[in-house]
């Protein structure tokens, strides 16, 4: 994987409603709540320092965790 430096895509499909992803650091804290839309997403990474996190894109209907490097 090449680890992402500026910014980071989120394609979420149609129907879903309410998106909200949440970044986790290593510790589990919250470092970045970002509202999401139907389709696609770019969202800003350059303020979190280099590591590996945890993504969670919540909606109504589901739940996704993913890591970003």
């Amino acid at each position: 994987p090449v680890p992402a430096e500026a910014q980071v895509k989120v394609r979420v499909p149609e129907g879903l409603g309410g998106e909200v992803l949440l970044v986790y650091d290593a510790l589990g804290r919250v470092v970045l709540t970002q509202r999401m839309r139907t389709g696609l997403n770019t969202f800003d990474i350059t303020p979190l320092s280099k590591g590996l996190y945890t993504c969670e894109l919540i909606s109504a209907k589901l739940r996704y965790t993913g890591r970003l490097m």
